[in-house]
């Protein structure tokens, strides 16, 4: 036996699992703010942010995280 529980191992586990998500949500929070910036906020002449958008749905990220990205490039722009 190792000597560590049961829950020490899950939470470790854990840890690791969201600090690549923490990462790739910071990553495409800062690739949807630019391309907002660059040409504008609206996916149907947006091709960049489209496809972003459509990544970040792929991957979990919260409704509320993408808005806030766009938001944040609209003040920017």
């Amino acid at each position: 036996m190792s000597g560590h529980s049961h829950s020490s191992n899950v939470a470790s586990k854990k840890n690791a699992v969201n600090a690549k998500k923490s990462a790739l949500y910071s990553k495409l929070s800062k690739e949807i703010t630019t391309a907002v910036i660059e040409n504008g906020d609206n996916p149907d002449y947006n091709y960049k942010l489209r496809s972003l958008l459509e990544k970040a749905k792929k991957e979990g990220m919260k409704k509320d995280t993408i808005e806030k990205a766009i938001k944040n490039g609209k003040n920017k722009a």
